[in-house]
């Protein structure tokens, strides 16, 4: 599940990928990210994806929903740092940046 939550984030040229909390629902979908996502740059797009969603802090009381929140606006800056760094180190691929981001 989480591979396709993963290329559903990070879907490239347009390609057509299904959502993923359609075929899972929300519940599962919410709680793998959670479980899966660690500290990289392919894990911040993910978060920031999911803290857009509806879905993601539903069930949230207040402090969750600012703990949901701090999560998002943590990885968001991550995001930018990549594009950064991948106009000044063309010709790498995603794995190669996940490993010195």
């Amino acid at each position: 599940m989480m591979n396709q939550v993963g290329d559903f984030v990070l879907a490239h040229d347009g390609e057509p990928v299904p959502d993923p909390v359609a075929r899972w629902g929300t519940t599962l979908v919410r709680a793998t990210v959670f479980a899966w996502c660690n500290a990289s740059v392919t894990d911040a797009h993910i978060l920031v994806w999911a803290a857009d969603q509806d879905w993601f802090g539903a069930t949230a009381n207040d402090e969750e929903a600012a703990r949901l929140a701090a999560v998002a606006a943590a990885a968001r800056p991550l995001i930018g740092l990549q594009a950064a760094y991948t106009e000044h180190a063309p010709g790498q691929s995603r794995n190669d940046l996940e490993h010195t981001a």
